[in-house]
């Protein structure tokens, strides 16, 4: 009996990083406000080599039978920029990590 292979994606590499957070929250105020679907989110974050923040490297949606990853760009397609900035923030002051300047400049310029 012949059986098909099952392909699968490998894991991207960004997904080894520094910080595993999950934003769930985030992720069913932009997408799934009534939680439908029962989708988890974790961001995959990374030191940010400008300054001592942190910067989102992609996200990993969870369905409860795959995992769906993204990468920074694609994250911000599915959720925007403003929840990408926000998630960063929130863990930063979590993290007690200085400022983030490019939030704050984003933020004042809306």
């Amino acid at each position: 009996m012949f059986h098909d292979r099952i392909q699968t994606k490998p894991v991207p590499k960004w997904t080894i990083c520094d910080r595993v957070i999950d934003i769930t929250d985030i992720w069913q105020e932009e997408t799934d406000p009534e939680n439908v679907n029962g989708e988890t989110c974790k961001a995959h974050l990374h030191a940010n080599k400008y300054d001592d923040g942190m910067e989102i490297a992609g996200i990993c949606v969870d369905d409860g039978f795959s995992k769906i990853y993204r990468d920074r760009e694609q994250a911000s397609r599915l959720l925007s920029w403003d929840a990408i900035y926000r998630a960063e923030q929130y863990e930063m002051q979590a993290g007690d990590y200085g400022a983030d300047d490019r939030y704050d400049a984003w933020k004042e310029a809306r």
